[in-house]
């Protein structure tokens, strides 16, 4: 886009829906870090461990930290992960 003017120079499928993916990962790290103590620990749920597709192999009843849910959710992209933190 060119700024003076507004134009679109390039603009490649611009009205694809997509899933927001990988954001609302952020998004919901975010919400853990500002709202939760990293040492709380939380106990995975059955609905956390069925996630899919990216998986930290999280099973239900284990028993991770705030801050380990936040390693896997964000480095490893893990979806179970993700789950469980927004479900603390």
């Amino acid at each position: 886009m060119d700024a003076s003017t507004e134009e679109i120079l390039y603009a490649k499928n611009p009205d694809s829906l997509l899933p927001p993916a990988s954001t609302t990962k952020l998004m919901t790290a975010i919400i853990a870090i500002e709202n939760k103590n990293l040492s709380e620990v939380v106990t995975i749920s059955k609905n956390a461990s069925h996630t899919h597709p990216s998986k930290a192999g999280l099973k239900k009843g284990d028993k991770v930290t705030i801050e380990g849910l936040l390693y896997a959710a964000l480095l490893k992209s893990a979806n179970d992960a993700a789950v469980a933190l927004a479900e603390a």
